[in-house]
């Protein structure tokens, strides 16, 4: 339902847009997040990992948490080599 709200794929980046647009913080170091805590949370991230589509792989989880820190718009190379 959100997917055919927001016009299709790119979800993540029209969230980022929307939250942007209303002032809302998107960048994690914004929240308080200390930019020596990405490893941190990359770690906990995999020590606690749910039910996810496919296997997280630390390194893409490290850029997508350093990219969400420094405020960046999400987009599908977030996620991918």
């Amino acid at each position: 339902a959100i997917k055919r709200a927001l016009g299709g794929d790119g979800i993540a980046g029209r969230i980022y847009d929307l939250a942007e647009g209303a002032g809302v913080p998107v960048a994690l170091r914004d929240l308080g997040m200390e930019e020596s805590d990405i490893d941190r949370a990359v770690a906990l991230a995999l020590a606690n990992a749910y039910a996810n589509p496919r296997p997280l792989e630390p390194h893409l989880l490290r850029r997508l948490i350093a990219n969400a820190w420094a405020g960046v718009r999400p987009d599908h190379s977030t996620y991918t080599d």
